[in-house]
């Protein structure tokens, strides 16, 4: 289903019957099922900000992000509903949010096989050159039940409507999976925050032909994907894959020996199949594949790629010591290189080598602006024996301070909550040295369950460039006024075995519902040795937050008497012999004393001397 308008058009498909755990319906032949309220959704909602970060625009040609294609632009008729809508969703730049097949709290379905696609809202911002905007997905559960959702999926359009010119031309489908399991639990009405962002580079894959003329040049199943901590201090794990895109010579008519790619990237590790639809001599066309490009794509670089030669660039996102920024890469490319360069913020070019030869490589420091908080742009080019250029332009960031903590948590104490643990949450606001993203990291992290007692949590601010502040402590005590259960058992009475005293083993049990390690004490002991009469057993139970317990029994030792009789033996001779049977057979008794004195119930019915 469709509903809203303008930049909230929304594509929804509600969870399913007979997917997942969910079971299916069965309709008899000429029967009817009533489903009642089976497909009545309250919903709740899952929102946040969206920030895609490009490169700062050069002067030259416009940020891609200028050209975000949302549902709001397709729409000539301004009612607030695009003209085109894919049959399966909204076709413009948008957010996708799936459901879970797991039971939500009290939940008897799951939100199984349910999508939400809502469109971008925003807009381009050129101070800070980045896409800003937000998005608001529908979704609930059936029966209005509570239900699981993530949010995974960007997906991104983006278009030059305005120009076909080959510098500046671009038409691009890229989607953004995320891998992470980030499973939100939504309430019908309550709404849920869960911001997206991710840091692009703009790529130029330049095409050139000595034999055929050629148009249309694009991608094929290329993807990428990237596993770190992202550009705002994020752990971030992802997957990418650029569905359509395409350059110029955008048509037939206007093809040659020359063509351009253009397009935006998130941060990652590539393989691009790049290929272009070729003019062959009999005057037909045909679809050509070229070779396969592995590309690092980093943040907020300017990549520019000609004939498959290609700079490789690593370089810090900010630095302290503005005089001595290290970078390192590699230069790519099927031919020797002629030369690479470096230079900053456009200003004087540095050779750092000739006649580098086949797919050098290149370490060396830079200095760049020493103006507080400023961006230095450092371009690494390199060229080939053949004359064809590359280049890879990044931002380094002087921010002579790292980051800090406003104020670090108070102490926090907490009624126990159960024996699982006690779930407790906490924040603190970082700021950098610079503006810019700062994350607060927590270790445990915020939500832990928590035993009873005293626990430590360390926290520290990291910054975009990865620098750490300092750490800062406090404690979460998570208190116990309750005391354990304990059981006692029931008074025992036991015969007296002995005139030293009766051996007695007996069992106490004790439990919290906030703790695991109750320890229990009785006096006298289990196993100890009671004498005749009535004793007193106490029991002292302790939990771990020093809460005592205590019960009590009788344990009661009654005196007893015996009577055996015994059969004794006065002998002479050798040795002593037994048996059953007056004929035999007869058993030596080792060592028997003179006389011999054998309990009634061992003795046998002859003996004899030896």
């Amino acid at each position: 289903m469709q509903f809203r308008t303008n930049e909230q058009f929304t594509w929804l498909r509600t969870p399913g019957l007979g997917e997942g755990s969910n079971p299916p319906v069965t309709v008899t032949s000429g029967g009817t099922v009533n489903l009642s309220n089976t497909f009545a959704i309250s919903p709740g909602y899952l929102d946040g900000r969206v920030v895609l970060q490009g490169p700062a625009e050069d002067g030259v040609t416009n940020s891609i992000f200028r050209g975000v294609e949302r549902s709001i632009q397709a729409d000539p008729s301004l009612d607030g509903i695009p003209h085109a809508v894919a049959a399966i969703g909204n076709e413009y730049s948008m957010i996708g949010a799936f459901g879970e097949n797991r039971l939500a709290t009290g939940a008897t379905l799951t939100a199984v096989n349910g999508e939400c696609l809502p469109s971008l809202q925003g807009d381009f911002n050129p101070l800070t050159s980045a896409f800003e905007g937000s998005y608001e997905a529908v979704v609930g559960g059936l029966n209005s039940e509570r239900s699981i959702w993530q949010p995974k999926g960007l997906y991104l359009a983006l278009v030059d409507v305005n120009s076909t010119n080959e510098d500046v031309y671009y038409d691009e489908l890229v989607s953004v999976t995320d891998l992470r399991t980030n499973d939100v639990e939504v309430a019908p009405g309550l709404h849920y925050t869960n911001d997206v962002g991710y840091c692009f580079s703009e790529v130029q894959i330049r095409f050139r032909s000595t034999s055929a003329s050629f148009y249309a040049p694009g991608l094929n199943n290329s993807s990428g994907t990237f596993i770190g901590t992202d550009f705002q201090g994020h752990a971030a794990n992802y997957t990418v894959l650029v569905e359509d895109t395409s350059g110029t010579p955008v048509s037939v008519q206007d093809a040659t020996n020359s063509g351009l790619l253009r397009m935006a990237l998130p941060q990652g590790t590539y393989t691009l199949y790049p290929y272009v639809m070729v003019i062959n001599p009999d005057g037909s066309q045909s679809r050509t594949g070229l070779s396969p490009i592995t590309l690092p794509v980093g943040c907020q670089q300017r990549i520019f790629i000609t004939s498959g030669l290609q700079v490789q660039l690593t370089n810090p996102a900010c630095t302290a010591d503005p005089g001595s920024v290290p970078i390192s890469g590699q230069v790519i490319g099927s031919n020797q290189i002629a030369s690479i360069t470096v230079s900053v913020n456009g200003g004087p070019t540095n050779v750092l080598c000739n006649n580098c030869g086949l797919n050098p490589t290149f370490n060396t420091a830079v200095s760049v602006s020493t103006i507080p908080c400023s961006n230095s742009t450092i371009t690494v080019g390199a060229t080939d024996i053949l004359g064809n250029t590359a280049s890879t332009t990044t931002p380094v960031l002087y921010s002579p301070q790292p980051p800090s903590i406003v104020a670090c948590p108070s102490n926090i104490t907490v009624a126990c909550a159960g024996l699982g643990g006690t779930a407790v949450s906490y924040s603190a606001q970082g700021v950098g040295g610079c503006p810019g993203p700062v994350t607060v990291v927590f270790t445990p992290p915020s939500g832990t369950l928590f035993p009873a007692g005293t626990n430590t949590v360390t926290c520290y601010a990291l910054d975009g460039c990865g620098r750490q502040s300092s750490p800062c402590t406090f404690t979460v005590t998570v208190t116990n006024t309750n005391p354990p259960a304990i059981l006692c058992p029931p008074n025992l009475v036991v015969n007296c075995a002995g005139t030293n005293g009766t051996p007695v083993v007996f069992h106490v049990v004790a439990s919290s519902g906030c703790d695991t390690n109750v320890t229990v004490v009785t006096v006298p002991a289990s196993g100890s040795l009671f004498p005749v009469g009535t004793n007193i057993v106490t029991a002292v139970a302790t939990d771990h937050s020093g809460n005592p317990n205590q019960c009590s029994f009788l344990l009661i030792v009654q005196p007893s008497a015996s009577i055996e009789l015994t059969v004794t033996v006065n002998w002479c001779g050798n040795g002593l012999q037994e048996s059953d049977n007056a004929n035999g057979p007869w058993v030596d008794i080792p060592s028997p004393s003179n006389p011999y004195t054998v309990p009634v119930s061992q003795a046998k019915q002859f003996y004899r001397a030896k």
